[in-house]
């Protein structure tokens, strides 16, 4: 959900990208008496303009859990995963409004709540069918400690994206000698202080990526947060000592820089709040890994 920006693709090592919790980076936990998941209910599903993903399924997730758990995010995927069906999910609804993203009530040492999940999916074949809705329960650490698996027939068609022409019309394009239109807008990159990534959208959505996930604002108000669920990477190499080696990074980490420079605009300020952000790393190898996951959250559609 890239012309000029194709070419950073091969440059990098990784991208990171909006709204897709990996399934695989789960980490299972103990599940304690009172934990269920109760069922769910279908609101909308409807396709979306987004470029990445097809549609967007909104669901009405009703569960309970001990109290030990402290916090539990729903998740929620579509089966057979992977393939040519690819699934990410988020909250929909608002904090602190009516539809609320989160509903819960305490009875003892139970917790009775409702989540607003919305399922991202993308086609990567003509047709695909799903048969089954797996959800499960995980604490913001990642850690999953309960799953359930629901009936979900439906089929998936990249036919159905491309609506008809009515009867009686023919779609054609401009006149050869046709004027181009005015330019949509352009999307506005920065970098806060924080080293959080903000970016702005011609029709003034506005989307925050940071470590600890994506938080989307639209132009209505309304918004979603998707949180990422991490597990902990391999420990960098030590610092190399040979000067070919550590030139080489250098070199690296300072082309990475200049490009996170230019798709600021060569903002100072944004950059000089990178830099505070990537603070004193302790190896070149931390620094280009920072700067390749700030890339990667500049580059998301």
């Amino acid at each position: 959900m890239r012309t000029g920006k194709d070419s950073l693709h091969g440059f990098l090592l990784m991208i990171v990208l909006l709204t897709v919790v990996p399934m695989a980076a789960v980490v299972h936990a103990q599940s304690l008496p009172g934990d269920e998941i109760l069922g769910y209910r279908v609101v909308d599903i409807s396709k979306t303009p987004e470029q990445h993903w097809q549609w967007h399924v909104k669901l009405e997730v009703s569960y309970t859990y001990h109290s030990a758990h402290q916090k539990v995010i729903v998740g929620a995927t579509l089966l057979p995963e992977g393939g040519a069906l690819l699934t990410g999910f988020s909250y929909w609804g608002y904090e602190s409004q009516h539809p609320r993203a989160v509903e819960e009530t305490y009875a003892g040492l139970v917790v009775r709540g409702m989540q607003r999940i919305e399922i991202a999916v993308r086609l990567n074949a003509p047709e695909e069918t799903t048969n089954a809705l797996r959800l499960f329960l995980y604490t913001p650490q990642g850690n999953e400690f309960l799953s359930r698996t629901f009936p979900f027939q439906r089929s998936w068609r990249l036919a159905d994206l491309s609506p008809a022409s009515p009867p009686g019309l023919r779609v054609v394009g401009p006149p050869a000698d046709s004027t181009p239109g005015p330019s949509p807008g352009t999307v506005k990159r920065t970098i806060l202080q924080n080293g959080v990534v903000l970016v702005t959208y011609p029709d003034g959505t506005i989307k925050k990526f940071s470590k600890g996930g994506v938080e989307v604002v639209r132009p209505d108000g309304t918004g979603m947060r998707s949180s990422y669920v991490h597990v902990q990477p391999a420990a960098p190499p030590p610092q190399p000592t040979d000067v070919k080696t550590v030139t080489w990074l250098h070199a690296h980490a300072k082309a990475l820089l200049d490009i996170i420079s230019a798709m600021v605009g060569n903002d100072q300020t944004a950059l000089e709040n990178y830099l505070e952000y990537e603070g004193g790393a302790a190896s070149d190898y931390e620094r280009v890994n920072k700067r390749t996951e700030t890339i990667g959250y500049l580059l998301a559609p």
